[in-house]
C-alpha cells in the first residue's frame, strides 16, 4: 500500500466536491434556461464556474496548509528529535483545539521523561567507562590488539553519550 500526505486526500476530495458542485449548477442552469442549448450554456456559464471552482480550491489548500499541514509537520519533526533523545517541549502555535491538545499531551510527556531521568547519570556514564577502560587494559597482551579496538569504542560511546546528556541538561 502506497502512503500518502493528508494533502494530497484532502486535494483530492475538495476536487471531487467542487466538480461535483459545479455540475450539480450546471444541471440547475440548463433546467431553468429551457430555451438555451447546453453550447450556450458552456460558453456563457463555464468561465465563471471553472474560475469560482479554481478559486476556492485554491483556498481550501491555502488555508488547509496554515492551519493544519504546518503545525502537523512542526508536531512531527519534535516528536522525531524526542525519539533522538532531544526532551525539550513542544512550542506550537494554533488556534486549533485538537493541535493544541495533542502538544499539551507531548509536552506533559516530556515532563514525565524528564522527571524519570536520574540527575547523576553524567555520573554514572563516565564511571562506567572508566571500569569498562580499566578492563580492557587488563586483558592479557595476545588480545591487546582487541583490547586498542575496544578502547577506541568505548572513547566514541562515551563521546555521544556524554554530548546527548549534555544537550538534555542544558535544556
Amino acid at each position: 500500500m502506497q502512503v500518502k500526505s493528508l494533502s494530497y486526500y484532502v486535494s483530492i476530495w475538495t476536487g471531487i466536491v467542487i466538480a461535483f458542485s459545479m455540475a450539480v449548477y450546471a444541471v440547475f442552469q440548463y433546467v431553468m434556461l429551457p430555451d438555451a442549448t447546453v453550447w450556450s450554456l458552456f460558453l456563457n456559464h463555464l468561465w465563471h464556474v471553472l474560475v469560482l471552482g479554481i478559486f476556492i480550491y485554491a483556498l481550501c489548500w491555502l488555508v488547509f496548509q496554515k492551519l493544519l499541514l504546518v503545525p502537523i509537520r512542526a508536531i512531527s519533526i519534535h516528536l522525531y528529535g524526542v525519539g533522538t533523545g532531544r526532551l525539550r517541549e513542544l512550542e506550537l502555535n494554533t488556534d486549533i483545539s485538537e493541535l493544541r491538545m495533542i502538544a499539551d499531551g507531548i509536552n506533559r510527556m516530556i515532563r514525565r521523561m524528564k522527571q524519570g531521568q536520574d540527575p547523576r547519570v553524567l555520573e554514572n556514564i563516565e564511571e562506567r567507562m572508566i571500569s569498562l577502560r580499566k578492563i580492557v587494559k587488563g586483558l592479557p597482551p595476545a588480545d591487546k590488539d582487541k583490547g586498542a579496538l575496544m578502547l577506541d569504542e568505548i572513547s566514541g560511546l562515551e563521546q555521544s553519550l556524554l554530548s546527548l546528556v549534555r544537550e538534555d541538561y542544558k535544556e
